[in-house]
């Protein structure tokens, strides 16, 4: 997909301010979080200083069109063609972040028990994600407690039992791609793994999870 390396030529070609390279990385860097995002069977940690940095570039590349269209009523068709491309890659970014965000109230809908109930699962929201959490907690635990426990027996009420919270699938397998040589192997029951740059492997994310956290492997 396009983006991150087309908003840095389309910036570079218009002679817009700014440290192209590293908006580039860090572009590339935030679409690498989002799709391990989407493809982890669990909540990954909350990326909040690279989702501000996308932000504000974004927020900067706005207000640049913004300026070129006041400033131009008429431009020639090169540079439109360029604040078209420009345009289109402001949008894609903005794809991105709204996705990311979205995937992951999605997840902390289904995972909010097991969220609540473990301090460090807890930690890998943001603060508006843990308030959030909380809330839905609360609603959903209203609505079940008027919907279905309290037509029952007292005894039958409780809504503490272990077995009724959702447990994070860490089991569940993906398959991952390594992005630099790992140089402790990887132990899954007896046996040890070792992954080199530009391996795929298909395993359970639990093997891989920290990996996957500290971005030496990529969710495909």
């Amino acid at each position: 997909a396009r983006g991150a390396g087309d908003m840095a030529d389309n910036q570079q070609d218009l002679g817009l301010p700014g440290e192209e390279q590293e908006a580039y990385d860090e572009l590339e860097r935030f679409k690498r979080v989002w799709r391990n995002e989407k493809c982890a069977p669990v909540l990954l940690p909350h990326e909040k200083d690279l989702l501000e940095k996308v932000r504000q570039y974004v927020r900067e590349q706005e207000e640049f069109l913004e300026e070129e269209a006041e400033k131009h009523q008429r431009i020639d068709a090169t540079k439109a063609l360029m604040l078209n491309m420009l345009r289109m890659d402001v949008e894609r970014c903005n794809y991105l972040v709204r996705s990311y965000l979205r995937t992951r109230l999605l997840k902390i809908q289904k995972l909010y028990q097991s969220l609540l109930t473990d301090d460090q699962r807890y930690n890998l929201m943001s603060r508006e994600e843990q308030r959030f959490c909380r809330s839905y907690a609360d609603l959903v635990g209203k609505h079940f407690h008027s919907c279905v426990l309290d037509r029952l027996p007292e005894n039958l009420r409780g809504m503490a039992n272990e077995e009724m919270i959702a447990q994070p699938p860490l089991d569940d397998h993906v398959f991952v791609s390594v992005l630099e040589d790992i140089p402790d192997p990887v132990h899954i029951e007896s046996e040890a793994v070792e992954m080199k740059k530009d391996e795929t492997f298909v395993i359970r994310f639990r093997h891989i999870e920290q990996l996957v956290t500290d971005q030496k492997i990529q969710l495909v």
